[in-house]
């Protein structure tokens, strides 16, 4: 029998658990296989039931001679610390490794856990792995706890990525995650809050063309890509133009058809030919466009043409549009330096990108600053605040056990904006531009419209009055010279309408949601013949009207008599109420003002992933929060989409009797 080597993702924080395929694990135990003669054996947390029982059940089948552990980025840190800790109980002889973006960076948060870590790697990891590896198989002398690569893997270099040995996970890839690949490494470019810039090299390499897509045919082997979304995860994809159109010539003529394949890129050298042929392939570009501030743009080191730049977005847009391909790109709010003005010139350039009323092929996402270790913000705190007054609040962000993912932004841009400044300005002046941008935005593809549509969604509950709220708690409890504003913004500020009627209710929902008419939707009031009519003016049909108190206590025979009503049909009533499961509803309607969600519906909606609920939730005759409720794989899901002064539910059961 081969000796082994364990290579593992940790279950990760924050969750990426619809991202299938580990691509930097796959090429490393490729490489050690073909160069040490090992066997190879991938786990990836991120898809056990109980991470904690895989890892030791892993550990104890394969007895291997090497641990291997990433982490990829600074948010996994204490995961990975969390994945050591168990791997050293269950076999506390066996060497461990790690290696990532965060390693990378800040090698001293690993070699100060000897008890933990006997290695940190840096940078490429293939032949340094290679090396602890022939150690622990051969013995000889030990290597030095932190091992850099000494030039960087040409990618040409590397055997071809062994799928089969994530087929563990074969179902999940079947049931909707992101199949992700890397065609290429490194990014010249110097951007200032980029962690790239914590590898030793950054030279941009890629595989030939022909066998970038060879590794995707031999991927569709393993994980058939029609039906999946692609996520090619290339720090820069297509660096230089003729690679580019090289790779999506072989690929369009592939007969290769991903549901949808997404990547990051830049703007320049693209051509309308190029962008006809990512069309051709449903590859969509996402591109950092991070500022429309020229002085912002040469800050952050994108660019040192910033109006060159700037004015090549707008011809990409436009050869874009005529050419179907999909695209969005993204702001950063906050980074240092950035001003009130600065961000003033951002929201003017955004209105020329995405014109209000004009449909978009484009959507725009907004993202605060972050500070990521490695990165030159990072790596020159000092310098930043001495040239413009930024000040950093939690610069080792990623020891926070809960709260890392918003510590991580808790950072003053400059003298005159604070980090609640650039909070209350992201939400009250870039939020309504990205919310109208998502109206806008058109799919000609009814396969990836639903794709998109779940981006366009993850974006609102980013920007959601619920993720400003939290944000603003842990500033106040973080930042030392706090100093709160009364109150959040007003929902009239952050662009919320205010519907006073059942018939509005149901119109905004269907308007948040982009329901089309004959829309498979329900409401849930009092009168069976009054929603009907409300539905049909939300949606353009009767659709599917239930009828039920919603009292807790008679939750279950409501649903039971529901169960039973399913299929039948009442010439005395304009709609029959269904069954909810039996139905096919994906979005309910509580009419009415409720003081919480009503347990029944709560119940239905946990049950049943990938439904949606609107309610409208608060005081009797106050100002009420319109909830959008969703449920998913990583739980429920709350968004304020709207307010409303609506009427307690009435009927049996209900607020009036």
């Amino acid at each position: 029998m081969k000796p082994r080597v364990l290579l593992v993702e940790p279950a990760s924080f924050p969750s990426r658990s619809q991202d299938f395929g580990v691509p930097h694990l796959l090429a490393l135990a490729a490489w050690v296989e073909r160069e040490c003669g090992v066997e190879p054996v991938v786990r990836d947390l991120r898809h056990e039931c109980s991470p904690e029982r895989a890892l030791r059940e892993a550990l104890d089948e394969s007895r291997p001679r090497l641990l291997g552990l990433s982490c990829y980025s600074s948010y996994d840190y204490l995961d990975t610390v969390a994945t050591a800790r168990v791997a050293r109980a269950a076999a506390p002889d066996v060497p461990i490794a790690v290696g990532g973006y965060h390693a990378s960076a800040c090698p001293e948060d690993f070699t100060g856990l000897p008890e933990l870590f006997d290695f940190v790697v840096v940078g490429d990891g293939e032949r340094r792995l290679a090396e602890l590896t022939t150690w622990a198989v051969g013995g000889g002398e030990r290597p030095a706890p932190v091992l850099t690569a000494e030039r960087p893997i040409a990618p040409d270099e590397l055997p071809s990525y062994p799928f089969h040995l994530l087929e563990r996970y074969a179902g999940r890839a079947r049931r909707g995650a992101k199949l992700q690949l890397n065609l290429s490494r490194g990014c010249p470019h110097r951007c200032t809050f980029c962690m790239e810039r914590a590898k030793p090299d950054r030279v941009w390499r890629a595989l030939p063309p022909e066998r970038a897509v060879e590794e995707l045919r031999r991927l569709d082997r393993t994980f058939p890509l029609a039906g999946a979304v692609l996520h090619v995860t290339d720090p820069l994809f297509g660096m230089r133009s003729d690679w580019r159109r090289e790779f999506l010539e072989r690929f369009a003529a592939s007969g290769l058809r991903p549901r949808t394949a997404w990547t990051l890129t830049r703007t320049e050298g693209w051509t309308a030919e190029q962008l006809a042929l990512a069309a051709a392939c449903r590859l969509s570009l996402g591109i950092g466009l991070e500022s429309g501030s020229p002085a912002m743009l040469e800050r952050m080191g994108k660019t040192g043409r910033p109006a060159e730049y700037l004015e090549g977005f707008l011809r990409f847009r436009d050869d874009a549009a005529r050419h179907g391909a999909s695209w969005a790109v993204n702001v950063l709010a906050g980074h240092p330096g950035e001003t009130p003005d600065t961000l003033a010139e951002t929201r003017s350039f955004l209105d020329r990108l995405f014109p209000p009323g004009r449909p978009t092929g484009g959507w725009l996402s907004v993202d605060p600053f972050r500070l990521y270790p490695g990165s030159e913000v990072h790596r020159h705190q000092a310098r930043w605040t001495a040239e413009y007054g930024a000040r950093f609040h939690a610069p080792r962000w990623w020891l926070d056990v809960r709260e890392r993912d918003v510590a991580s932004e808790l950072v003053d841009p400059s003298r005159a904006l604070d980090a609640l400044a650039r909070l209350h300005a992201t939400f009250t002046q870039l939020r309504p531009i990205a919310l109208r941008v998502a109206a806008d935005f058109r799919c000609a593809d009814p396969d990836a419209a639903p794709v998109f549509a779940r981006s366009l969604e993850e974006q609102r509950d980013a920007l959601s009055p619920e993720a400003y709220e939290r944000r603003l708690r842990i500033y106040a409890v973080h930042h030392p010279a706090v100093q709160l504003p009364a109150s959040p913004p007003a929902p009239g500020d952050l662009g919320l309408e205010l519907v006073g009627n059942d018939e509005a209710l149901a119109a905004a929902a269907a308007r948040a949601f982009e329901l089309r008419p004959g829309a498979r939707c329900g409401l849930v009031g009092d009168d069976p013949r009054r929603a009907a009519a409300v539905l049909r003016a939300a949606v353009g049909e009767t659709g599917l009207v239930l009828e039920t108190s919603l009292r807790p206590g008679r939750a279950r025979r409501v649903l039971g008599a529901l169960r039973r009503a399913a299929g039948r049909r009442d010439a005395g009533r304009p709609v029959v109420p269904p069954a909810l499961g039996a139905a096919g509803i994906t979005l309910v309607v509580a009419l009415g003002a409720y003081p919480a969600i009503p347990r029944a519906l709560a119940a239905w909606l946990r049950a049943r992933p990938g439904r949606r609920l609107v309610v409208t939730v608060g005081p009797r005759f106050g100002e009420q929060r319109v909830l959008h409720v969703a449920s998913g794989p990583d739980g429920v899901r709350e968004r304020t989409v709207a307010r409303a002064r609506l009427l307690p539910a009435g009927g049996p059961g209900g607020w009036i009797g």
